[in-house]
């Protein structure tokens, strides 16, 4: 199962939430200015983050210094994916209560209703209520002012994640890779991600 840049928006299936997302233009991020505001600035589309996300799952914070080194850019690469999974939950999480109030406007499908209302609650309780940790960082490619890594993490056990109508790991931690592409911003003092490939399972 791949993420990839440009995943704006979250589908809801009948039984689970899942975010999805392909094919849009690459664009910078700068998840050091994001870290101070809201998880959906990191979109092309921005929607509310909602203050209940699951119990214990709170905002990553960026580094406090970035600097033009590998070792920076590994940090940060690690901040960078717990923030890239903090804003797929919070869009599931705000869009799915989205639905649930359009149900709440049916007033001749109260039974589908209640019914759909119960899969969506259910829904975002499989949303990992912990955040990953980078595990190992290696480098693929690098240039002056750009490096190309990639990340191994674990999704936490204990909870599950959707991805694309797939229910993954509800006892053990889930493997996966995050690829990322890093440009150093001379202005901003600070790393820039340009792309990422974001892959669960093995």
């Amino acid at each position: 199962m791949v993420r990839k840049l440009g995943i704006v928006a979250a589908v809801l299936s009948l039984t689970l939430i899942a975010a999805c997302g392909d094919d849009e233009k690459d664009r910078d991020l700068n998840l050091d200015k994001s870290a101070s505001s809201s998880p959906s600035e990191t979109s092309s589309e921005s929607s509310d983050v909602p203050a209940n996300l699951p119990a214990g799952m709170t905002q990553p914070s960026a580094p406090e210094t970035q600097t033009k080194t590998l070792a920076s850019a590994k940090e940060f690469t690690g901040f960078a994916l717990q923030l890239v999974q903090y804003g797929f939950a919070a869009r599931d999480v705000s869009v799915a209560r989205e639905i649930v109030a359009d149900w709440s406007k049916c007033k001749s499908c109260k039974s589908d209703a209640e019914v759909t209302r119960q899969q969506i609650e259910e829904g975002i309780a499989y949303i990992p209520n912990r955040l990953p940790t980078a595990e190992q960082v290696y480098v693929m490619d690098q240039s002056p002012d750009r490096y190309s890594l990639v990340t191994t993490f674990k999704m936490p056990a204990g909870k599950k994640i959707n991805d694309a109508g797939r229910k993954l790991g509800p006892k053990t931690p889930t493997p996966g890779s995050f690829e990322a592409d890093l440009r150093w911003s001379q202005g901003d003092k600070s790393w820039l991600l340009e792309d990422y490939r974001l892959t669960y399972g093995g």
